[in-house]
């Protein structure tokens, strides 16, 4: 979770229409997706003073991109040097209004060989856009992209626009360039709850809580803010912390970034209705309260421990969990890595098998040698040292063993845990659901990596990158079927999770919305927003199903939806 450490057919209101891509040998033109669809007393008192927001209508629904075609094989061979293979998303969005300062996200493959950043431009309707400095970011759980960050305020230019964005002739075989089309809507169409939403803050003993009005963090701050003071003071006894200086910054906002948290110069949290990562809010603010705590204390452990000890010090990594036997399952599974791998380049593997593994290493080095003396271990300054040769330097050091003898230990305490089937199960399953969410977000809700910088958007109440998502019918099913599969998972409902998971990607890889039970899912989203409700969360049990939705924001109501024939209809 620590950061940096993660398309039917579509009528012209579609954010991006179309991505020209020119080759040295050819042209061919290829439909993209767009933009980003993912608790009293005298402790605190409000840092700033707002309005309780009117009731808000639920936000309009956006059109669904189609998916990404099979892509055309190149005729040439792959380049080795920096290319466009034609990856531009653009910020916030899917939609975009006049008003929004746009931002543009490009993917470049062999981005590391890129010389000179600077050498990129950009160009709306073939003008380019001055003084524009792209920088690049990384990410472990997608590819790397080259980010023009809030270079077009759209004022004054509804309609559809060309930006082009262009690499040195000098830096590829390929022709280096890539336009797509972006209509700007009018800024009455602008969703009322995005519209209306204020920046405000809460102070804390420990922290400063920033989250806006008239959302999900808004509605439940109350419990919010005791939830924060109580784990946040855990975690700061658990690593026996000096008092910080000054407090805390955590962020609330409310549409999902990557899977749902991470840990910069504040902690940003996902709190929103329709999580369709399944992330526990006190599991994500222990992991990245560990983070902020621990980066000044030592930023030379390896991300196997910093990674691992986020994990112990929150009892888990999405949700409360047994790390030593879910490890233990990784052992049995055959997806074990070896630690000298999995410390040398932990971002390579598998995300979700690679905090397990991580996690429960912190806790056997915990439970084998004391808080105390792990504390001093992983806080270990060594000269010149990074990864393996860190690790090795510093088991020596306090341990008196070398990496080869801790795996043998290690090894042999996962195999004293004991596993059952369901075990062996759940983990296999976890590793579907959040490749399948992740497949998701790709397809048809990619988020903003690097979100603008917080600080200015308090001070400008800059809220639209940190509310705004896709609501089409379709994205709603998608969304509240992965919820209902996580659901089904954790009840060990293996069979029906699996069933679920397999129909969302069917839809995903065909485009084909009408096969049940994902038609059930859409045929309720769009009726819902037809009565003016945004659906949440979808239950469905034969011919009746249980819907959690929003018409005022952000109070949540629970309806019962019934089928006729093909249909679905609020049961009257």
């Amino acid at each position: 979770m620590n950061r940096r450490s993660p398309h039917t057919g579509v009528p012209l209101a579609a954010a991006v229409l179309t991505l020209v891509v020119t080759l040295a040998c050819g042209s061919f033109v290829t439909p993209i997706t767009p933009t980003p669809t993912i608790s009293s007393g005298s402790l605190f008192q409000l840092a700033t003073s707002t309005p309780a927001p009117s009731p808000q209508p639920a936000r309009t629904t956006t059109p669904l991109p189609t998916p990404l075609p099979t892509p055309v094989p190149l005729p040439t061979a792959t380049p080795d040097r920096p290319w466009l293979p034609g990856d531009v998303r653009v910020f916030p969005g899917p939609l975009h209004y006049e008003g929004d300062v746009l931002t543009f996200e490009v993917v470049v493959h062999n981005l590391d060989d890129l010389e000179n950043d600077e050498e990129i431009t950009i160009a709306l309707d073939d003008q380019q856009i001055p003084d524009t400095r792209p920088f690049r970011t990384f990410s472990q759980l997608r590819e790397d992209v080259l980010v023009f960050s809030q270079v077009w305020d759209t004022t004054g230019q509804v309609g559809m626009h060309k930006v082009t964005v262009r690499l040195p002739e000098s830096s590829s075989s390929v022709t280096p360039e890539i336009s797509v089309f972006v209509e700007i809507l009018d800024a009455s169409e602008q969703p009322a709850q995005e519209r209306q939403a204020v920046w405000t803050s809460l102070q804390l003993d420990c922290c400063v809580v920033h989250y806006m009005t008239g959302t999900a963090a808004a509605r439940d701050i109350d419990t919010l803010a005791d939830l924060i003071e109580t784990n946040v003071a855990e975690v700061r006894s658990t690593l026996n912390v000096f008092p910080m200086r000054g407090r805390l910054p955590i962020v609330l906002i409310d549409n999902l970034w990557g899977n749902g948290a991470y840990s910069e110069n504040e902690i940003v949290i996902s709190y929103i209705d329709r999580a369709y990562n399944a992330l526990d809010f006190e599991m994500a603010l222990r992991h990245e309260t560990t983070h902020q705590m621990e980066r000044a204390a030592n930023r030379q452990a390896p991300a196997i421990l910093a990674e691992g000890l986020a994990v112990t010090v929150a009892g888990g990594h999405y949700h409360p969990e047994n790390v030593p036997v879910r490890a233990a399952a990784l052992l049995r599974l055959d997806d074990y890595v070896p630690l000298a791998d999995l410390t040398g380049g932990f971002a390579r593997y598998q995300h979700e098998l690679a905090y397990i593994e991580a996690g429960a290493l912190t806790t056997y080095l915990v439970e084998t040698y004391g808080w105390d003396r792990f504390l001093s271990f992983y806080r270990t300054n060594v000269r010149d040292s990074r990864n393996v040769a860190w690790l090795e330097a510093a088991l020596a050091r306090h341990f008196g063993i070398d990496l080869e003898t801790l795996e043998a230990d290690f090894i042999a305490w996962l195999e004293s845990q004991p596993v059952d089937d369901a075990d062996l199960q759940s983990v296999q399953q976890t590793v579907e659901l959040y490749e399948t969410m992740r497949r998701y977000q790709d397809l048809f809700a990619p988020y903003q990596e690097r979100l603008p910088e917080l600080d200015s958007a308090f001070e400008n109440n800059l809220t639209a990158p940190f509310i705004r998502e896709a609501t089409a019918p379709e994205n709603l099913a998608l969304e509240t079927l992965l919820i209902s599969a996580h659901q089904a998972h954790r009840e060990e409902r293996f069979a029906d999770c699996t069933a679920l998971l397999q129909a969302i990607n069917m839809a995903m890889d065909d485009g084909d919305f009408s096969r049940p039970p994902v038609s059930d899912y859409v045929s309720i989203a769009r009726r819902a927003g037809e009565l003016g409700y945004e659906v949440q969360r979808i239950d469905l049990a034969g011919d009746e199903a249980t819907v959690q939705a929003i018409m005022n924001w952000p109070q949540i109501e629970t309806l019962t939806f019934a089928r006729s024939g093909e249909e679905w209809d609020i049961a009257r």
